[in-house]
């Protein structure tokens, strides 16, 4: 029997491969998508997928998913979550991030 820390740690690295693999193939994008995700916590204090899903259409063939290469390194500090106003989410709670820099 594992661990919940077992557990955890394993669910981490399933993770991170899988936002690997999403974004193989699309670092140009993924760059492009930090870099907005930046101006627009600047400008707002605050941003979420939804911001840059307003403004930036996904590479093709891409999988969603590949947002969580956006956040996920970087000087981001998750501070709350709200219900995505994209219709394809179904009003999924999504993270709210600010850049800590």
């Amino acid at each position: 029997m594992t661990s919940r820390s077992d557990d955890r740690t394993l669910g981490e690295s399933l993770r991170d491969q899988a936002i690997e693999a999403v974004q193989s193939g699309s670092e140009g994008w993924v760059e492009s998508a930090k870099a907005l995700a930046v101006s627009i916590a600047r400008e707002r204090g605050v941003v979420s997928s939804d911001e840059v899903w307003e403004q930036m259409e996904a590479p093709a063939n891409a999988d969603p998913r590949i947002m969580g290469a956006v956040f996920r390194h970087g000087s981001w500090r998750r501070v709350g979550f709200k219900q995505s106003a994209r219709p394809c989410c179904h009003q999924r709670p999504i993270a709210v991030w600010e850049l800590s820099e």
